[in-house]
């Protein structure tokens, strides 16, 4: 904008040569026009100068951030291999205690079972035990009736 208002002071500031005829000088006329023209090109030459740093100053900013995203995205690898390990870890860990805790299930299984048979031959000797104490009684009370038997012969 201070370009333009430099080229507005110069157009308002010109004093251009006149001729005797009441018209202007034209050689001082296209050197003025020429100054303007100047004024315009060393505009152009700056605001092109300016768009040039722009542009190398956003080229280095995309460089900068290229590299910033090929960082992030090396680390979001690095990240992804350790959460692949991590979990392999903890799955490994699991699989481990699931493998002892089916053992352990097992070994109870097996406990219990016995228990059980245990129990089972536990009850059957005491049902053998009454059985045998039913013949005692009976073997007894034959006996008596045997002896009562050969005391009523007598």
């Amino acid at each position: 904008m201070a370009k333009f208002e430099k080229v507005l002071n110069y157009i308002n500031d010109i004093k251009i040569k006149k001729t005797l005829f009441g018209g202007y000088d034209r050689n001082d006329v296209y050197m003025k026009m020429n100054e303007i023209v100047d004024i315009f090109k060393e505009y152009m030459k700056d605001e092109q100068d300016a768009h040039k740093a722009q542009m190398e100053e956003l080229n280095e900013k995309i460089c900068a951030l290229e590299a910033e995203k090929e960082r992030v995205e090396k680390e979001k690898e690095k990240m992804k291999e350790t959460y692949k390990e991590y979990c392999s870890n903890i799955l490994h860990q699991y699989s481990d205690s699931l493998h002892t805790l089916s053992s352990q299930f097992a070994g109870a299984l097996n406990n219990i079972a016995k228990l059980q048979q245990s129990i089972d031959d536990m009850e059957k000797l005491d049902k053998l035990e009454l059985s045998m104490e039913e013949v005692e009684e009976v073997e007894e009370v034959e006996e008596k009736e045997k002896h009562l038997a050969n005391n009523a012969q007598i």
